[in-house]
């Protein structure tokens, strides 16, 4: 795209208005985003052959999710000027927006031809992982590492998307930061990988070492609280208010925190917290699990009606949560509902095939 020419004043300074300021609320950004919007499109009215004004006014699109409108513009871009690589990345991200993944890959990897980048091979990667292709990310993750062996963004999807093992994982994550010291992305991530390898006090250095860098970032509150609730309730009740104080339809920061209440032997507290993660929509395996721990509350309250009220509300996610197919079959047998127990059973093994329980409580019904 040619740039001998300055953008107009008013265009230059709405845009750097729009997408380099800080705002006092969202509503004032989307405000100022939407008034840069209409500048430029005053603009290509004057000038509709300016290449520069379609591709500006396309990135001002994509950034207030306006995908529709991006594709057209940048598709105007590659009319004037049919070899501008940036241009077929922001019209491959706009497709990718629409639900239009094959058109968006072909984009990149014209736009690879025209010019390969690290920044185009990293979008291609994020494009193939959403699709599931996780070989051929890989492949084009580590292209672009060759171009670029310090970007950081690429080393973090390598980790959590492509690493052969947690070995490997822990190496990339960790080339991540030396490259990048504040990049918390890659210490959550390294805190997560460490939580799954059982090294607990590394995780918690990792989580606690995210929130210094990113003070209002609930995830990495919810998820030290996690890592410090079976020995310090009391710090996790702490670490998990912060959490719902920056976001409170967090569902398993709300179940953590019952559980960190019920440690603390109380039971109203943990009892409200419980009930509020499972009154957030829509049904995810967060939520699912809050209703779980509720369950686990209500059992052992002798409330079993309330219980199996709660497992049903869930069951749908027994996919992501065994335990709720298989809870609410050993209940409903204790209520002497055998068919249909016998088929949430059945469910929970259909997706944990090692749990050993609900298969002997099959064999028992069978018998």
């Amino acid at each position: 795209m040619s740039s001998e020419l300055p953008l107009p004043a008013d265009c230059r300074e709405a845009f750097e208005l729009a997408m380099g300021s800080e705002f006092a609320s969202e509503v004032a950004r989307e405000r100022a985003v939407a008034d840069a919007v209409e500048t430029f499109r005053e603009a290509i009215a004057r000038e509709p052959e300016d290449a520069r004004l379609w591709m500006f006014l396309g990135e001002l699109e994509l950034d207030r999710g306006a995908a529709k409108d991006a594709r057209r513009a940048f598709r105007q871009v590659l009319r004037l000027d049919p070899d501008d690589a940036l241009a077929h990345s922001g019209l491959a991200y706009a497709c990718s927006q629409l639900g239009r993944l094959e058109e968006a890959e072909q984009l990149l990897a014209k736009a690879i031809v025209i010019d390969a980048s690290d920044l185009l091979y990293a979008q291609l990667g994020s494009l193939l992982i959403d699709q599931g292709r996780v070989e051929e990310a890989d492949r084009a993750l580590r292209a672009g590492l060759e171009l670029d062996p310090q970007n950081e963004e690429m080393l973090l999807l390598l980790a959590r998307y492509c690493a052969k093992s947690d070995t490997e994982a822990k190496q990339l994550l960790e080339r991540a930061l030396e490259v990048e010291p504040e990049y918390f992305e890659a210490e959550m991530e390294l805190g997560a990988l460490f939580g799954s390898m059982e090294q607990l006090p590394e995780a918690a250095a990792c989580f606690a070492r995210a929130i210094g860098l990113e003070p209002d970032l609930p995830d990495g509150y919810r998820e030290l609280a996690a890592v410090r609730l079976p020995d310090e309730p009391d710090r996790a009740v702490e670490l998990l208010d912060r959490a719902l104080q920056i976001d409170s339809n967090d569902a398993r920061a709300w179940s953590l925190l019952g559980e960190a209440h019920l440690r603390r032997g109380q039971s109203e507290p943990a009892e409200r917290a419980l009930l509020k993660g499972c009154a957030i929509r829509p049904l995810d395996p967060d939520v699912a699990r809050a209703h779980w721990v509720l369950s686990k509350f209500l059992e052992e309250k002798d409330r079993v009606s309330e219980a199996i009220v709660a497992l049903r509300t869930a069951v749908p996610m027994a996919h992501a949560w065994p335990p709720l197919a298989a809870d609410l079959g050993r209940l409903l047998i204790e209520q002497g509902q055998i068919e249909e127990a016998r088929d949430y059973l059945h469910l929970a093994l259909e997706h944990d095939i090692e749990d050993e329980l609900s298969r002997e409580l099959l064999r028992g019904l069978q018998g």
